[in-house]
């Protein structure tokens, strides 16, 4: 026993003397590098206490023991469990906030990141008064955490022109959470790329900002909704007057569903996110040519849906906009289609499609888009398909393929276990350069397939282990 309480003991004191490195002016550091200092907390023990109490600066730098540190980071849970921390003012010198720096700092109701901050943690997890977060134009990483968190703030400012990445948390799922409280502002020119980015798609309010010459910021979009015929529409712009059906009120729509081109004097230029996901008994859907984008799951798991046709006027199609649509046999594309990507999972197990004809002007056919398709036994690929991504036929019922010249690249497991694949063909003239693993494993009754000379890397058992299938050339 005493033994136990003595390594306890050691326990406690090995942890409170490892939190920090430097104590300066009441605020904890940990050294980084030779030159470079983070900020954190007291000790293990006391991390949840109110250590930092009302409005806190962050110091540039700090000399310790005649020698100068820049203060570079704000460490993870720096800042954690400080109740009554009001404000934090943090210097141009940050370049990193890491996850839960600011956890559970429920006075918190201002912050200002600086601009040279590059990587952006979950913050401000459970600081539920800080409604407005403006992210620098420096930044370009941010944790999916943040992303899966801002279902509880107001507004979020991204000042980046091109949409930050956002990284991977196994245990963080962001799609399952409700964005439509928060509205995402972003620079004007850059809401359509915003609109088109992964995770960054799951805001269906995506207004724009621009910066006048002395350097203020004017929000151009303000977001009026109004319900018509039992539809939900939220304004995007008044100079054009347009809206984004987002939803319905009520009842889930039930038999055929005709969208309307105008409602209110506004034109209907996009279906937001999850508009209609998981409508089951919703049969047809006509989408009329005002329509330029159709959000991330906007038809997702629409059992009973067995037709669509995508306009001309469609530009971008979100990630499952249609997926697990079990009963969608057909897909038509309008002549003269100006979608440019079949993006990631669009038609994933939708069971009963049977043939496809991907319009000419697509240049990506993207990852699982139309995986676990079984009934599909034809598609026509056009010549303007450069890449064929991870997945994206696998475990359909594929009979044959032919490849056209301008693809450069198949991805992994792209026509993976594809039982009734029979004929791999490359057109004359193939540009292919790159075959990813197993891109074509597992397909038994697939014939001798003979490989383009302008292919130089070849994955792991794109054939698999059947001798009868080696590539020849």
């Amino acid at each position: 026993m005493k033994r136990l309480l003595f390594l306890l003991l050691l326990l406690q004191t090995t942890l409170m003397a490892s939190a920090y490195d430097i104590e300066v002016n009441g605020m904890c550091f940990n050294l980084t590098s030779d030159s470079t200092v983070a900020v954190t907390y007291l000790d293990f023990i006391r991390m949840n206490e109110d250590y930092y109490i009302g409005d806190v600066v962050v110091p540039a730098s700090i000399n310790y023991k005649g020698k100068k540190y820049a203060v570079t980071a704000i460490s993870n849970k720096a800042f954690c469990g400080c109740s009554y921390l009001m404000s934090v003012t943090l210097p141009s010198t940050i370049v990193t906030i890491e996850d839960d720096a600011f956890l559970g700092c429920t006075a918190l109701e201002s912050v200002e990141i600086p601009e040279g901050v590059k990587e952006l943690g979950d913050a401000f997890s459970g600081s539920d008064r800080l409604k407005t977060i403006v992210i620098p134009s420096t930044v370009t990483q941010i944790s999916s955490r943040f992303i899966s968190n801002c279902q509880t703030r107001k507004e979020i400012v991204c000042k980046p022109l091109t949409p930050p990445s956002i990284s991977t948390e196994k245990r963080i799922n962001i799609e399952e959470y409700d964005y439509n409280r928060c509205t995402l502002i972003v620079p004007r020119k850059s809401i359509e790329t915003y609109r088109a980015a992964d995770a960054w798609n799951l805001f269906n309010r995506i207004g724009g900002f621009t910066v006048d010459k002395k350097g203020g910021m004017k929000i151009e979009m303000a977001f009026t909704e109004f319900t018509e015929d039992g539809l939900k529409y939220m304004v995007m712009s008044e100079s054009p007057k347009e809206v984004m059906l987002y939803g319905y009120e009520g009842e889930k729509p039930t038999g055929e569903l005709i969208i309307p081109a105008k409602v209110q004097g506004y034109s209907v230029t996009s279906i937001g996110g999850r508009a209609f996901e998981r409508c089951q008994n919703l049969t047809m859907v006509t989408i009329p040519n005002s329509v330029t984008s159709i959000g991330y799951r906007a038809f997702f798991v629409c059992a009973g849906l067995t037709s669509i046709e995508i306009p001309n006027s469609v530009t971008t199609i979100g990630n499952e906009a249609f997926s697990s649509c079990t009963s969608l046999e057909s897909v038509l594309f309008a002549e003269g289609s100006k979608l440019t990507c079949i993006n990631f999972a669009t038609f994933e197990y939708c069971r009963n499609l049977a043939s496809v004809i991907i319009p000419n002007g697509v240049t990506t056919i993207g990852q699982v888009a139309f995986c676990g398709c079984d009934s599909l036994t034809s598609v026509s690929i056009p010549n303007s398909v450069t890449n064929i991504e991870r997945g994206a036929f696998s475990v359909s019922g594929l009979t044959s393929i032919i490849i056209p010249s301008s693809v450069t690249s198949i991805g992994n497991t792209a026509f993976f276990a594809c039982r009734s694949l029979k004929s791999v063909q490359f057109a004359e003239g193939s540009k292919l350069t790159s075959i990813g693993d197993m891109a074509f494993y597992n397909n038994e009754q697939l014939e001798p397939v003979t490989l383009p000379a302008s292919v130089k890397e070849v994955g792991k058992d794109i054939f698999g282990t059947y001798k009868s299938l080696q590539p020849q050339k």
